[in-house]
């Protein structure tokens, strides 16, 4: 059974992703990649299952990455409620 994400469910993700980014990353940001990594790079994920499984959940990836960088752009390639195999890849973002 796949459960609607309606406009109450994205509202309530996104209000418990800015509270954990804000637990996690505080005022300074993660610091590492601050050191790292230049702000005007590009890159390219791929989010790919480890095990077999059912998806769940996958909207809520483009919620955590728009909160992180609005410039990033996720595309799903399964839906919640796909049988997932080993290597099976769920989702691509870049930006």
């Amino acid at each position: 059974m796949t459960v609607p994400f309606d406009d109450l469910q994205k509202n309530a993700a996104t209000t418990l992703i800015k509270l954990a980014l804000e637990e996690d990353l505080q005022q300074t940001g993660d610091l590492t990649c601050q050191a790292m990594i230049d702000p005007s790079d590009q890159a390219e994920i791929q989010i790919v299952a480890r095990q077999q499984g059912i998806l769940a959940g996958s909207p809520i990836t483009s919620l955590i990455f728009n909160e992180l960088d609005r410039t990033v752009t996720c595309t799903h390639h399964l839906s919640d409620g796909d049988t997932l195999e080993p290597g099976s890849v769920v989702t691509t973002c870049a930006g």
